[in-house]
C-alpha cells in the first residue's frame, strides 16, 4: 500500500506599513499642430487654344498664359495654414499627357510657391514633383501648379488628365 502525502505550504501576507508619499510618472507626448489644407483652385485650365498653336506656357509664377484663343485660363492654387514654421512635404504625380476623345497632348508639369500666401510672390520650384516646405510666418503658404502644352499636330476636342497632390506634415 502506497501513501502520498501532499503538503501545502503558504506564505501569509504581512500588512505593510503605511506610506506617507508617493510617486507618480507623468507622460505625454505633444503632436505637430495640424495642418489645413484648402484647395482654392482646383483646375489648370489652359482655355480654347488653336489646334496647331504650338507649344502654350501657363506660368504657376504669374498666373499668365503664353497663347490662348478664347475662354478662361486659370492655374491650379493650393493652401497650406497651420503653425507658422510647422514643416510639411508636398508630392505630386503628374500627368505625362491630357487625354482625349481623338488622342493625347503632351502635358509638363510646372509649379511655384509663395512662403505667405502673397500672390505676387510665387517663385517657381525647379523640381516639381516633391518639395518640403514650412508653413509661412502669416501661419500660410501657397502653392500653384500650371505647365506647358505642346499642340502642334492637335486633333480638335476636350483634353484633360488628373495631378494627385499629397501634403502631409513632418
Amino acid at each position: 500500500m502506497r501513501l502520498l502525502f501532499l503538503v501545502l505550504c503558504c506564505a501569509v501576507p504581512q500588512a505593510a506599513p503605511a506610506q506617507p508619499a508617493s510617486h507618480l510618472g507623468v507622460f505625454l507626448e505633444v503632436l505637430p499642430p495640424a495642418l489645413r489644407v484648402t484647395v482654392t483652385s482646383a483646375r489648370v485650365e489652359f482655355g480654347q487654344q488653336h489646334a496647331n498653336a504650338g507649344r502654350v506656357v501657363l506660368d504657376p509664377a504669374t498666373g499668365e498664359i503664353s497663347i490662348k484663343a478664347a475662354g478662361r485660363h486659370q492655374a491650379g492654387q493650393v493652401q497650406v495654414r497651420g503653425a507658422a514654421g510647422a514643416p510639411y512635404a508636398l508630392a505630386v504625380t503628374p500627368v505625362s499627357f491630357l487625354k482625349g476623345y481623338r488622342g493625347r497632348i503632351s502635358f509638363g508639369l510646372q509649379m511655384a510657391a509663395s512662403p505667405d500666401c502673397s500672390a505676387d510672390a510665387f517663385v517657381v520650384v525647379e523640381h516639381p514633383l516633391g518639395a518640403a516646405g514650412h508653413v509661412g510666418k502669416s501661419g500660410c503658404s501657397a502653392w500653384r501648379f500650371g505647365g506647358a502644352i505642346a499642340l502642334d499636330g492637335a486633333q480638335p476636342g476636350h483634353y484633360e488628365g488628373l495631378l494627385h497632390v499629397r501634403i502631409a506634415g513632418l
